[in-house]
């Protein structure tokens, strides 16, 4: 499972001496604040994800705005990276639960040029990113293809990376039997910050990859 627990919490935890000018139980319960607190600072910090997503149908009155749960990528060098933003509860993309039950969507951005201010050309119709779009419905699946434009800030490697893609384009490319596609052609913007964490941008390609291979097994 991808849901953690900082271990200091408990290595480090105090031992409570209760004092006869101190009314029982109140320093449970300053410890209990600050041990909530500073776990619920660690899990909005562990999911790397700062800004949103937005699918804009071009054909029906449709728009996907997910709540990103996780946004994460991985990078095989300074010029490409794969960024992964899900809003999968945590055992769903762990497999704790299966994949097959699971209602969200995966979006997966394969970032192939990273461009240099001043000595990268951009025209209109400049792409220097894929972008594959799963739709999960509780067993059925629907898979959009398309590309788009970044400019990271930053390169990839580094910890964290703010990516901003605007007007990348989406259309269904498979999906099984009884998938019900809402949103036709579409357009797709982000705007968010992914930390740099191979364990869960491996969890996420795999169960993309699972989707994937669902939706081609209907064709």
């Amino acid at each position: 499972t991808i849901r953690t627990r900082p271990a200091a919490l408990h290595a480090d935890r105090p031992t409570l001496r209760r004092s006869s000018n101190r009314a029982p139980g109140r320093a449970r319960q300053a410890w209990l604040a600050v041990a909530l607190t500073i776990t619920a600072l660690f899990m909005v910090a562990a999911t790397g994800c700062a800004g949103g997503l937005r699918v804009e149908s071009q054909t029906r009155n449709t728009t996907l705005k997910p709540n990103i749960r996780l946004a994460v990528y991985q990078a095989e060098d300074s010029n490409t990276a794969d960024i992964y933003l899900t809003n999968l509860s945590p055992d769903e993309v762990s497999g704790v639960l299966p994949l097959a039950a699971a209602s969200g969507s995966i979006l997966h951005i394969r970032l192939f040029v990273s461009p240099r201010p001043g000595r990268t050309p951009i025209a209109e119709t400049a792409v220097n990113a894929t972008v594959r779009l799963a739709m999960l419905a509780e067993g059925d699946v629907g898979i959009y293809g398309g590309g788009g434009f970044i400019f990271p800030k930053g390169r990839p490697g580094d910890y964290t990376m703010r990516i901003e893609l605007e007007r990348a384009s989406l259309t269904l490319t498979s999906s099984t039997a009884g998938f019900t596609d809402a949103l036709g052609a579409s357009l797709l913007d982000t705007r968010v910050t992914v930390r740099r964490d191979e364990p869960n941008a491996y969890r996420l390609a795999d169960r993309f990859n699972l989707a994937l291979e669902r939706a081609r097994g209907s064709e």
